[in-house]
Order: C-alpha cells, then structure tokens, then sequence
C-alpha cells in the first residue's frame, strides 16, 4: 500500500509542481490559474514518464512540503523526494480537476490514476486529491497534498 500511495503522491507533486514558475506578479484569477494547471498537468505527463520529475520538483516545491497519504502517513519534502527517486511512472491521467483561488493561495482537487512501479513491484491506483499551492514571490509553490484512495487497485 505505501509502494501505491508513493507513486500517486510523487506524481502529484510533478503534475503541481509547474505552477512554480509561471505566476506573474498581478492577484491571480480564478480562469486562468485553472487553465494553467490544466495545461502543465498534460505538459507534465511526459516528463513523469520520462523520468524528470525528481530535479524539477526538488527545484519547485515548497521547503515545508507535506504529504498526507491514504493511511495518515505525513512525509516532508525530503521523503517524497527519496520515494520519488525509486518509482517508475509508466502513466498518471488526472482529471476532474478543479481550481479555487482564494488571494494568495490555490486549492486544486481532482482524480489521480497512476500506473507504474517502485522497486520492481506494479502499482496501479485510482485517488482523489486535494493539493495546497500558496503564492511566494510571484510564483506559485506546492505546499500540501492529501490523497485518498477511491477504488482498489486494478491488475
């Protein structure tokens, strides 16, 4: 279940993790921030898959990182680093996605399906999520993700 809920959660943070650098200094909308995560979620679909993931969200999200998973575990930004550096994504889908803007910080939800694998053993999982993003300097940086597992894993 941790080999699961591991690969859910650094694909996650890669899919969120573009938000960094793409905010202006003008108070963010509401439409746009949408479009933008819509956009860098299908932007970042290949670089999951090709490997990227580790350096960009090592660059990207925030220092405070924290993850919660399906079962309550709480890891930093180090943790997921680590997990990240032993999954394999062979390919994530997100969608029903949803973007909330409230000032400074963005609330994004939606459905992860995740296939891939963390030391040699397959993970498939199907999750909803809620990630956190808070506004620092003009950019906008992954702070927090909660997942929470909606079917089992398909074979």
């Amino acid at each position: 279940m941790k080999v699961t809920v591991a690969v859910i959660a650094m694909t996650m943070c890669i899919a969120l993790a573009p938000l960094a650098g793409h905010a202006d200094a003008d108070p963010p909308d509401e439409a746009a921030a949408k479009g933008d995560v819509l956009t860098r979620f299908r932007q970042w679909e290949q670089a999951a898959v090709s490997g990227q993931g580790v350096a960009h969200f090592q660059k990207n999200a925030a220092d405070d990182y924290v993850f919660t998973s399906v079962s309550g575990e709480v890891s930093d930004k180090q943790a997921c680093i680590a997990a990240l550096k032993e999954a394999t994504i062979e390919s994530w889908k997100i969608d029903d996605v949803k973007v909330r803007v409230f000032g400074e910080t963005l609330i994004a939800t939606g459905r992860a399906v995740v296939k891939g694998a963390v030391k040699g053993k397959e993970v498939h999982d199907i999750a909803r999520f809620t990630e956190t993003c808070i506004r620092r300097d003009g950019r906008w940086l992954p702070v927090a993700l909660q997942m929470t597992r909606i079917a089992e894993p398909q074979p």
